[in-house]
């Protein structure tokens, strides 16, 4: 657990206390990042060590994986993907990814896609979860399926666990 003190004091008070109750379980940081099931964890850890364009490829996966409930005729949050996509890749303007994403918050409001729709480039699997909600149907079984499934998607993106221990996690 060497490894992981530092970390974990860090965290302690910033990150969920849950996700940082897990983490004091774990041997290392590899051990815990290969071993992880909640790929909003996972994506909430990159997002203090790594650049946003670079979580781009990752977290669009994952958007993409919750369009299935976005109801037939609501173009609006694959659009939203669609244009974070381009942006990812340098073919649209941050202009162009706000509009968009305005477009989406708008469909989240009116309901029409709750996960799809989340304005930050990050919390996917929190958007998900949402989305499990809202169809009531899907249940805690299926959000946390979603979540494993959301963590295989981050760490095909990210094999290995980041680096840490060197980050500052200034957060505020």
């Amino acid at each position: 657990m060497s490894d992981l003190k530092p970390v974990i004091d860090r965290l302690r008070g910033k990150a969920c206390d849950t996700a940082v109750v897990w983490l004091e379980t774990q041997p290392d940081v590899e051990t815990a990042w290969a071993s992880c099931s909640r790929g909003d964890w996972m994506m909430w850890i990159l997002e203090q060590v790594v650049d946003t364009k670079k979580l781009a490829a990752c977290d669009i996966e994952i958007r993409r994986t919750v369009l299935k409930f976005v109801p037939d005729g609501e173009d609006r949050p694959r659009i939203t993907i669609d244009t974070y996509e381009r942006w990812a890749k340098g073919e649209a303007s941050d202009e162009e990814l706000t509009i968009a994403r305005a477009a989406g918050a708008d469909a989240w409001a009116a309901g029409a896609a709750r996960a799809a729709t989340w304005d930050a480039a990050w919390y996917a699997a929190r958007a998900a979860a949402r989305a499990a909600r809202a169809a009531r149907a899907a249940g805690d079984a299926a959000r946390s399926a979603a979540l494993s499934d959301f963590s295989d998607i981050v760490r095909k993106h990210f094999p290995q666990a980041p680096k840490l221990e060197a980050h500052n996690y200034d957060y505020d």
